[in-house]
């Protein structure tokens, strides 16, 4: 938790977690800009059940076998509406280019949604196994 990137809504801006406290059941993060956020324990214990992406990915990729598959469980999954819609498009980019194109032609035609690359990854990864195993 200590490092990590949270959004202060007094500041309306990304700041770092700099120390973490118990208080009354509950886990206090001060803010690098000195706020407080207070989280229920409860919200961290329903978090910890959830599945990760990795773990998500993981069993789908028991039933996937084709390009439509990984984008049916891109819509169905956990990701905002605007992270489903760039990984969509990275992967239609990918399977459009795949044949024709090598991996720097295709990295340089994904270089404008670069920053969306770490979202997308775990599905980029899933559709490069898809393809190698056919």
């Amino acid at each position: 938790m200590i490092g990590e990137k949270k959004l202060c809504v007094q500041c309306k801006k990304e700041m770092e977690v700099v120390d973490v406290k118990p208080s009354n059941g509950n886990e206090v993060q001060v803010l690098s800009c000195g706020h407080l956020i207070e989280t229920p324990q409860s919200a961290h214990e329903a978090i910890a059940d959830l599945p990760s992406a990795y773990e998500t990915i993981s069993a789908a990729s028991k039933q996937i076998n084709s390009l439509n598959d990984i984008l049916l469980f891109v819509d169905k999954s956990a990701m905002s509406q605007q992270e489903k819609e760039k990984t969509k498009e990275i992967l239609s980019i990918i399977d459009k280019e795949k044949d024709s194109k090598t991996l720097p032609q295709i990295k340089q035609i994904l270089n404008p949604l670069k920053d969306w690359l770490p979202v997308a990854s775990p599905w980029v990864n899933l559709f490069v196994t898809l393809f190698l195993k056919q």
